[in-house]
């Protein structure tokens, strides 16, 4: 990361998928992430920032990874995808960029629920969707950090 950027806006993310919610939990989760790192001052604005990041969310897709004895769903794997850019302000300079940014994660589908899809998972396991935009947030940073 250049020295002279140490003031980043991270607005809030255009959410395409039809997980409710998700535009503001990976959002908090990447202003959380860059935060950590000391550095940088991260805020939601876009204006008096060195550099922004922006990026929408494409459709979730949740994929059956494994059954119970009685054939019901038991494991999933999410994976969130993203476009994500990140300039240097004011001269809208792209450092880095990737139009298919993903993140998975593998969790056990609370018992009882008959969960068939991500939002009804999500619903039943908030805890899962946090996890995943940690695991989202965390592989973000690293990319953008490495990729520089």
């Amino acid at each position: 990361m250049p020295a002279h950027i140490r003031r980043i806006g991270i607005p809030m993310l255009v959410n395409q998928s039809t997980t409710p919610d998700l535009d503001q939990i990976l959002t908090n989760a990447i202003r959380q992430e860059l935060s950590a790192r000391g550095r940088f001052t991260v805020t939601h604005d876009t204006t008096g920032v060195d550099a922004v990041l922006t990026g929408t969310i494409m459709p979730v897709q949740t994929n059956l990874t494994g059954l119970t004895e009685a054939r019901q769903a038991q494991r999933y794997i999410v994976t969130v995808l993203a476009n994500i850019e990140f300039r240097e302000l004011p001269a809208n300079t792209m450092y880095w960029s990737n139009a298919a940014f993903r993140a998975s994660e593998e969790y056990e589908v609370p018992t009882g629920t008959g969960a068939t899809d991500q939002t009804l998972v999500f619903q039943a396991d908030r805890q899962a969707l946090e996890r995943l935009a940690r695991t989202f947030a965390r592989s973000l940073i690293a990319s953008i950090f490495e990729g520089m």
